[in-house]
């Protein structure tokens, strides 16, 4: 039963931490694209910086969109990873029975 309770503890951690992980990367990509909303709070330093190197700098932070998605996705595979590897895992020699 605690085995159980872990498992799903895991893995509404794991979504749950996957779907802010998307948010983020679904706001930095919003900002990318010329949306407004939020961004004052440190637009206004980038954009000064931005402009003589917008191309590497673009390049750039569609590069962190990206890797931002990633990490997102990676924390559910990962749960899901380990509860299917040790769903098939034999119980050690003192749990069996339980």
């Amino acid at each position: 039963m605690r085995r159980e309770l872990t498992r799903t503890a895991a893995s509404t951690a794991a979504w749950t931490i996957g779907a802010l992980g998307a948010l983020y990367a679904v706001l930095s990509a919003y900002w990318l694209v010329g949306g407004g909303w939020l961004l004052n709070t440190f637009g206004t330093s980038l954009d000064r910086w931005m402009r003589p190197h917008e191309l590497f700098v673009l390049a750039g932070l569609w590069l962190i969109v990206f890797a931002k998605a990633g990490v997102a996705a990676a924390a559910p595979l990962a749960v899901n990873r380990w509860q299917a590897r040790t769903a098939t895992a034999p119980k050690p020699e003192g749990l069996r029975g339980s």
